[in-house]
C-alpha cells in the first residue's frame, strides 16, 4: 500500500528531514520519494499532477509536481500574497485549483497548465472584517458550486464556479457564534454537508440540497465531562456513507458518529495513540483508520472492527509534524 504524507517537517542535526513523502509499506525500502520543501501541510493529486500548499506564518506559496512512477519534478511554485495558505483543492473541469488563506482570509482559484500555473482566476478577501479566516474550500462533483468554511466569522460561504474558474456570486450561510467551522464533508447523494468545529467541538449538519444552504444543529464530538482545550479538525466518512469519523485534537481521540437520515448519532470515541490528530483518511479496503498525529511525530494506522469502531493499532510511520495523510494507486 503507498501513501502520500505530509507536513511541516524540520532538521536533525542541521540536516533537513522530508516534508513530504510517497511511502509504500510493503517496499524494502518504504520511502520512495522525498521533498524537504517548506509548509506542504496539504496535498492534492490530479492527473499525473501533485500540488502542495507551502504555508507560512507571513507569506505563502503553492506547489505543482509532475508525477512520473514514484518520483515527482517541481514544475513551478507560485507566491500567494495572503499568509498562513493552509488548504487546497484541485477543480479538475477547470483546470484550476482552490486555496484558502487562514491569516488573512482569502480564498482564490489559480489556472494549472502542463507546465506550470498560469493566471489567478480569483482572489477574494471574505469580508471587511479585521479579522477574518478562511479555511477549507471543496466543490461539488460537478464543479457548479465552491464552499468554504471561515472560522473567525462562523460561516459557510458558497460560490458559483464560472467557466473560466473564476469564483462568483458570492453568499454565505450565517452559523451561531462561537462555533469556528473548520473542516468540510460534502455527500452528494443526499444534499448533506458536515462540518467540524474548531471552537465548539460540535459536527455541523447543513442540508445544502435546496437553492440555499440550511443549518440543521450540531453533534458534541467529545464527551460532556472533558474539560481540557481540545480542537476538532479533519474528518471522513466510509464509502457507504453511514459512518463519521471525526478527529479531537487536545483530546486524541477518534470521534464516530452513525448517519441517519438528517441526523448524527455518536457511537464510540476512541484513541488516536498519538497526539494532536490532524488529517485522517479511511485505508485499505476500509478495515483500518489513518491518522496524522502531528505532535508525536507519527501517522497511526488504527484496525475498525465488524461496526466500523476504531480498535488497536496495526501500523506506525515515523514522520516529524505530520498534517497530511492519503492512500494512493
Amino acid at each position: 500500500m503507498k501513501y502520500w504524507i505530509s507536513g511541516t517537517g524540520g532538521e536533525n542535526g542541521g540536516c533537513p528531514l522530508p516534508s513530504i513523502c510517497l511511502y509504500d509499506t510493503e517496499a524494502a525500502r518504504p520511502s520512495l520519494w522525498e521533498s524537504t520543501l517548506s509548509g506542504p501541510t496539504w496535498l492534492d493529486l490530479w492527473e499525473d499532477k501533485l500540488l502542495a500548499v507551502g504555508e507560512q506564518e507571513d507569506s505563502g506559496c503553492v506547489y505543482l509536481f509532475r508525477r512520473e512512477g514514484d518520483c515527482c519534478t517541481l514544475l513551478d511554485t507560485r507566491p500567494i500574497d495572503g499568509t498562513s495558505f493552509c488548504h487546497l483543492t484541485v477543480f479538475p473541469r477547470h483546470r484550476v485549483v482552490a486555496g484558502a488563506c487562514y491569516g488573512t482570509g482569502h480564498v482564490f482559484t489559480l489556472k494549472i497548465t502542463e507546465t506550470g500555473f498560469g493566471g489567478m482566476k480569483s482572489w477574494i478577501r471574505q469580508s471587511d472584517e479585521p479579522l477574518t479566516r478562511a479555511h477549507c474550500i471543496i466543490c461539488d462533483s460537478a464543479e457548479t458550486t465552491a464552499y468554504t468554511a471561515n472560522i473567525a466569522l462562523d460561516r459557510l460561504y458558497s460560490y458559483d464556479i464560472a467557466e473560466d474558474g473564476a469564483l462568483t456570486n458570492e453568499r454565505y450561510l450565517q452559523l451561531p457564534k462561537g462555533e469556528g467551522i473548520r473542516h468540510l464533508l460534502l455527500r452528494e447523494d443526499t444534499g448533506m454537508l458536515y462540518a467540524t468545529t474548531e471552537y465548539s467541538n460540535r459536527i455541523l449538519i447543513i442540508d445544502v440540497s435546496g437553492s440555499e444552504p440550511v443549518f440543521l444543529g450540531g453533534v458534541d464530538a467529545l464527551e460532556p465531562d472533558f474539560a481540557m482545550p481540545s480542537y476538532l479538525s479533519g474528518l471522513c466518512m466510509n464509502s457507504a456513507g453511514t459512518l463519521l469519523y471525526a478527529a479531537n485534537r487536545g483530546a486524541d481521540t477518534f470521534s464516530v458518529f452513525r448517519v441517519e437520515g438528517k441526523e448524527l448519532q455518536k457511537v464510540a470515541e476512541r484513541p488516536c495513540f498519538g497526539k494532536f490528530p490532524r488529517s485522517l483518511a479511511l485505508v485499505e479496503n476500509e478495515t483500518a483508520i489513518a491518522a496524522a498525529n502531528q505532535n508525536s511525530n507519527s501517522v497511526i494506522f488504527v484496525g475498525l472492527d465488524q461496526d466500523g469502531i476504531p480498535t488497536e493499532p496495526i501500523r506506525v510511520i515515523p514522520f516529524l509534524k505530520p498534517m497530511f495523510i492519503r492512500q494512493t494507486d
